[in-house]
């Protein structure tokens, strides 16, 4: 489209329904407007497509298909990663075609870019909000096949990124089979993709594009983020694209990127789909795995951290009364979480890695089943609390429990399948401390989730049991119970329906009675007409006191998502 096209649409209402306001965007096909939804009285963004072609029969196989891909794009499921799609259609006075979306503020991550290097700690956000978009048109069997950093909104103002958008599946390509496959964007001369993000199968007409494809883009995408350059010349793209796998360069940019999050890009841009993460949910996990190592341990590349397996949710459906023993405090909004750091122990005594030998097999099993024992001895004094609680937090405990015995058989397993060419020589000190560990990193995570699940329940004495008698809590240093239990009464009635879901836990024994966790979770409470929700990443400090953990540090380390409404 030319600039007088562009200028002749301003004012003119679409279908009868959507005002164009000026041009905020354009491409090869397409331009965006600012408009307004006279209908619904909200601002929006449309954008009009143009056919380039003077054959009408061309024109009619574009348009079913840009109707088709659209439909496609509108059916995956309102995802917070997604810019979300209100309506397509066409205009029958203009015999344009258009679609509209939600009117995004901020700017894209191929502008942010050109205005410099991004933080890793953001940068790994961005690419980690991305591959969750990404995978969620991959559930809906939808390849988005246009990755790129055009593509990648960053929400906010100021230079703030609040939160990150996937733009433009316009041209995403169904799973499913598609006899008029040949009827692409290419017919009228335009790639359906970017030449320089374009994985190696999307340049081949004779290969399929599957999830992994996109996987590809992301890793380019990551390695310009971590490095502020593109992976590959034009030399080593054409070598790409004739067949050679041609590794990265361990340029010291590159080099820089720590070891863990080096692997997971890598891995996504291998020349064999095969060979690659296999969707942007795979991608997006290896990714969240990589930051944990890079977090608990900077700097230290033999370092082991405990990843707990992906959580079920912890839900609380039903609203809970509040808290009779809470003093009365008017209801409002939660204090702000700060970022600011609190003042935590310094880690004495990183972990080691450890790959138990054959021959100490007999002993860690046999502490692994004593542990297991006693831990379901001290849980007997909860079954009353859990059963309370709703049937999803109860699910939470009885996973805990099969990951225990799975964890029990798989050592059993492995001693038979070597007791007959080994022999078990007296216990090493420093495999059973490193069994120790493990232990008490178990127990630490079933502090955390319970505390969380006593939190959705509205249970405070519970909830509170967990913590110190003093305890430095976001931005407030050595907080008392009664002051943290007041602040968390304040949610409680403010909002009778709350949800929290644990996404992940990643737990560091920084010295034998103090532990360091991860916490990746999102919230969404709601009730009394408001609602408060989003994502965020935690840390808590745990110190073991008598034999039981209590959090003694509780702050925000990202806070990905905080929205009030109502």
């Amino acid at each position: 489209m030319r600039q007088p096209f562009e200028r002749a649409l301003v004012g003119r209402t679409l279908a009868g329904r959507y005002e164009l306001g000026d041009a905020i965007g354009s491409g090869g096909m397409s331009v965006v407007y600012a408009g307004t939804d006279r209908v619904l009285g909200r601002a929006v963004a449309v954008k009009v497509v143009a056919l380039p072609s003077d054959s009408e029969e061309v024109r009619a196989n574009l348009r079913e298909r840009f109707r088709r891909e659209a439909g496609s794009a509108a059916r995956i499921a309102h995802h917070p990663n997604i810019v979300q799609v209100y309506d397509y259609g066409t205009d029958p006075e203009l015999d344009l075609d258009f679609i509209v979306m939600e009117l995004l503020r901020g700017r894209d991550l191929k502008q942010a870019l050109a205005q410099g290097s991004v933080p890793r700690g953001e940068a790994v956000r961005i690419l980690r909000e991305a591959a969750r978009g990404l995978a969620a048109g991959h559930r809906e069997g939808i390849v988005h096949r246009d990755v790129k950093p055009a593509n990648v909104f960053l929400v906010g103002q100021d230079g703030r990124v609040e939160y990150v958008r996937v733009l433009d599946f316009g041209i995403a390509k169904p799973l499913e089979p598609d006899t008029d496959d040949a009827l692409t964007l290419t017919t009228a001369g335009q790639l359906p993709h970017s030449p320089a993000y374009a994985s190696p199968e999307a340049l081949d007409p004779d290969l399929p594009v599957t999830p992994a494809s996109d996987v590809y883009q992301l890793g380019l995408i990551g390695y310009e983020l971590l490095t502020g350059d593109r992976p590959y010349s034009e030399s080593e793209r054409k070598r790409i694209r004739e067949g050679e796998e041609v590794p990265l360069v361990a340029t010291p940019r590159w080099s820089a990127v720590p070891a863990p999050l080096r692997e997971v890009i890598e891995r996504a841009l291998r020349l064999d789909p095969a060979r690659r993460y296999p969707d942007a949910a795979a991608f997006a996990d290896a990714l969240a795995d990589a930051e944990d190592a890079t977090l608990l341990h900077p700097g230290d590349d033999h370092t082991a951290f405990i990843a707990a397996p992906p959580l079920p949710r912890v839900v609380a459906a039903d609203p809970a009364p509040v808290d009779a023993a809470a003093p009365a405090i008017d209801a409002g909004s939660p204090e702000p979480v700060s970022d600011e750091p609190l003042s935590i122990p310094s880690p004495i005594r990183p972990g080691r890695r450890w790959a138990p030998a054959v021959w100490g097999i007999p002993v860690l099993l046999l502490l692994l089943i004593a542990a297991i024992w006693a831990s379901r001895r001290q849980r007997g004094a909860q079954d009353a609390a859990v059963r309370a609680d709703t049937g999803a937090v109860a699910a939470l405990h009885d996973r805990f429990l099969r990951l225990e015995g799975q964890a029990a058989a798989e050592l059993a397993g492995a001693f038979a399948d070597t007791a007959d060419t080994a022999q078990a020589p007296p216990p090493d000190s420093a495999k059973t401390d490193t069994l120790s560990q493990a232990m008490d990193a178990a127990a630490v995570q079933r502090v955390v989730i319970d505390v969380h699940a006593a939190w959705s329940a509205g249970d405070l004495d519970r909830m509170m049991s967990h913590y110190a008698s003093r305890a430095d809590y976001y931005n407030v240093a050595r907080a008392t119970r009664p002051f943290i239990r007041r602040k968390v009464a304040e949610t409680v009635r403010g909002y009778p329906t709350r949800k929290i879901t644990l996404n992940r836990q990643a737990v560091m024994m920084v010295q034998p009675n103090l532990a360091r966790v991860l916490v990746d979770k999102e919230w969404d409470f709601s009730g009394r007409g408001k609602r408060w929700f989003g994502s965020m990443r935690q840390e808590l400090m745990l110190r073991s006191e008598d034999g039981t953990w209590k959090i003694i540090s509780e702050k925000a380390v990202e806070i990905y998502n905080d929205k009030h409404t109502g």
